[in-house]
């Protein structure tokens, strides 16, 4: 009787702990935020003292490289009010600190409080403002990729960050500027609280093994080198930008992999990571070189617009196809000209085997002038010299019965000319045009050399196919193919040369 009241009673008790716990309870998270702690008693040196540090370790990269140079800058000047006031912007997440700065209200709106924080807009002054460091090309790619891939690849993220810092110190650049300086000693403490963080095991195992670190950074970098070789060859016009993109990040990401190619990277095993390609650390510079310069002119490639899309050779090839068979010799060629000769007897070519067979038989010739006999600049003899009229030496109107009376020749006057003298001139031959003529001097056609014609048009439509194919080999930078392809166009030109001088 005891235990089986027992029993029920604690049955009882089970239900009523599980009383409307069937959903999980609303949760406010503005609520339930943690408020700031509020310091009171601080001098003002205590005050920039902790407000420094508090800049400097935000727990993000981008917060602490722009908050860091700011507090640089401006705490020594501002008031204990003005200190306050800053104080209560670090209390905001670090992610809406960077926002409000770079004046990215889509992706966090600006509240009420802060909209004429004087504070703030020093702040947002100094993000506009590039620096030393944003004007340098060597150094701002890598933080944007460490930026990039911060929570979606922490160890080719902190190996970006080390290529900086390393591209800093060997520079000496720290040396230069102050906010270099400032960025400098960020960089370097997040880089250690990154590396000697125990929260993710795994990312802390792999910091500090130097091969291991290799390893996973170079499968990361080779895979995005591989794949953005596969987006050229699949290049259809419509990506040009962000392939561009992609290209530039390839680059920087290969760049990287010089960190581990320093004077105490000669214990790592080179060829275990690139599976035996490189042997060694000079091997793995020049591997590293080498990708680093295709990657470069492919996209050059990109920019200048000579990558052939996707689908071009294709249709090359039908375009191709269509001229070479709009071009193809009939093969009722020798068919058609026997049947017009059939038709038409004047057509015969055996009987115009011999120039005369083309001039009739009612027309006389057409005689040329000959070769002159001697060179224009040499002396012609006196009996070769054309002798030309001299000028008259009496008038019209002057007596000529009693000119010239010892001389064989006699002077008539007009009065007194013999008609029976008078001879009918000639009259002229019809004879054809020089040009008439001259075209009939051409070679004849023959039986023979028609199908050399034929087939000498065929070959030109080979020559051009074959330098088609080549100039689409080059665009593939196919060298081999291009060169086979033009070797045989070569012996065909040639051949087509032979037969025309023969």
């Amino acid at each position: 009787m005891f235990r089986t009241s027992l029993r029920q009673f604690s049955r009882s008790t089970k239900l009523l702990a599980e009383y409307k716990r069937k959903e999980n309870p609303s949760y406010n998270e503005l609520a339930a935020r943690i408020d700031p702690i509020v310091r009171t008693g601080e001098t003002i040196e205590v005050k920039r003292a902790r407000l420094m540090y508090q800049s400097r370790k935000r727990g993000i990269l981008e917060s602490d490289l722009l908050l860091s140079r700011f507090a640089k800058k401006y705490l020594h000047k501002l008031t204990y009010e003005e200190l306050d006031e800053y104080d209560k912007l670090l209390d905001e997440p670090d992610w809406d600190i960077y926002y409000w700065a770079t004046q990215n209200y889509d992706v966090t709106p600006l509240p009420e409080q802060w909209k004429n924080s004087k504070i703030l807009k020093m702040l947002q002054e100094d993000a506009q403002n590039p620096g030393p460091i944003k004007k340098d090309n060597n150094i701002t790619p890598f933080i944007a990729r460490a930026l990039e891939l911060q929570s979606v690849h922490p160890v080719v993220s902190y190996y970006c960050k080390v290529y900086v810092l390393e591209y800093i110190l060997s520079n000496r650049l720290h040396t230069t500027d102050k906010e270099i300086e400032a960025f400098t000693i960020a960089l370097l403490e997040d880089t250690e609280s990154i590396k000697n963080s125990l929260d993710d095991e795994d990312l802390h195992k792999i910091l500090t093994n130097r091969q291991l670190s290799l390893n996973v950074v170079f499968a990361f970098v080779f895979k995005l080198f591989l794949s953005s070789l596969e987006d050229i060859s699949n290049y259809d016009g419509s990506n040009k930008i962000q392939l561009a993109g992609k290209l530039r990040a390839a680059i920087n990401f290969m760049t990287s992999l010089k960190v581990f190619t320093g004077e105490g990277d000669e214990s790592l095993d080179f060829s275990e990571t690139t599976g035996g390609k490189c042997e060694s650390k000079g091997e793995f510079v020049a591997f590293i070189k080498d990708k680093t310069k295709v990657l470069k002119y492919q996209l050059s490639r990109l920019i200048k617009n000579e990558i052939p899309l996707k689908g071009e050779d294709e249709e090359l090839a039908k375009l191709e196809e269509k001229v070479d068979e709009s071009t193809k010799p009939n093969e009722n060629a020798n068919e058609v000209v026997t049947s017009l000769i059939n038709e038409d007897p004047a057509l015969d070519i055996e009987n115009c085997s011999s120039p005369q067979a083309y001039t009739p038989h009612d027309e006389k010739p057409l005689h040329l002038p000959g070769a002159p006999k001697y060179e224009p600049g040499q002396d012609a003899d006196d009996d070769d010299e054309v002798k030309l009229p001299g000028a008259p030496k009496f008038l019209p109107d002057d007596d000529l019965s009693q000119i010239n009376k010892d001389s064989s020749i006699k002077v008539f006057t007009p009065n007194q000319r013999p008609h029976e003298h008078e001879e009918t001139p000639t009259k002229p031959t019809n004879s054809r045009s020089a040009s008439a003529n001259l075209t009939r001097q051409h070679e004849p056609i023959t039986k023979e050399n028609l199908q050399t014609i034929l087939n000498t048009g065929e070959n030109i439509t080979k020559v051009q196919k074959h330098a088609k194919f080549a100039i689409s080999a080059l665009n593939y930078e196919d060298i081999e193919t291009a060169e086979k392809e033009l070797l045989q166009g070569l012996e065909v030109l040639r051949l087509i040369k032979e037969n025309k001088e023969t």
